[in-house]
């Protein structure tokens, strides 16, 4: 085993190095320790989100908006177009006299 404070290669089952005197088992626990403190950091992260629900809600509000005025004005120009009659409200007109009501 290879000490990690120091660097002494010491053999297998030693629990202390014999240079520095650091304990090996308490080395490792930490180690064990600060690393599942950093997974559990990592887990507990919340996942940001990549557009928030604010701007997905605006960009929707603006985009039917949009739609509306662009329907607005398409039929605005059906309307004002030249050699189309306008749209009459009133209903067309019918002759005076009905065709089969003449006499000959």
């Amino acid at each position: 085993m290879k000490c990690p404070n120091c660097g002494l290669v010491a053999p297998d089952g030693t629990e202390v190095c014999a240079q520095c005197q650091i304990v090996f088992s308490k080395l490792e626990e930490s180690l064990v320790k600060k690393a599942l403190q950093a997974h559990s950091a990592r887990i507990k992260e919340p996942v940001k989100e990549i557009v928030p629900q604010f701007y997905r809600l605006a960009l929707l509000f603006f985009a039917t908006a949009a739609l509306w005025f662009l329907v607005q004005a398409q039929e605005k120009r059906k309307i004002q177009e030249p050699g189309l009659p306008a749209q009459a409200e009133t209903a067309p007109e019918q002759p005076a006299v009905p065709a089969a009501a003449e006499t000959p």
